[in-house]
């Protein structure tokens, strides 16, 4: 068994929550500014989380695989503060000078 601790600065840190003292097993660094919004989706088994930052660039980052599958640099011109999935591929952000996008990711992962 695991669980992810997502610090909502760079990255996410795995740990092994099998064992009584939980063991640190992965470190991933997602963004080089804090991450200001984040969700979950899954699709056909994979457990996916989309993260928006102050960088603003948005992710896409396989849980199972450990690994980043997308990365959409300068997704706005201005740093990102609101961010929802709508479905599993469908998702809308929203940035610090008032502009809405709207990105269908699957377009980009298929």
């Amino acid at each position: 068994s695991f669980f992810y601790n997502l610090l909502l600065f760079v990255s996410f840190n795995r740990y092994d929550a099998s064992k009584e003292k939980k063991k640190l097993i992965h470190v991933q660094k997602l963004h080089k500014k804090s991450i200001r919004r984040l969700a979950y989706a899954s699709n056909s088994g994979a457990e996916l989380i989309f993260t928006a930052s102050k960088d603003k660039s948005i992710k896409l980052t396989d849980l199972n695989k450990q690994e980043t599958v997308l990365t959409l640099e300068n997704a706005h011109e201005a740093p990102i503060n609101c961010f929802k999935v709508i479905d599993d591929w469908l998702i809308a952000s929203a940035d610090d000078d008032g502009c809405v996008k709207v990105n269908y990711f699957a377009a980009h992962c298929i």
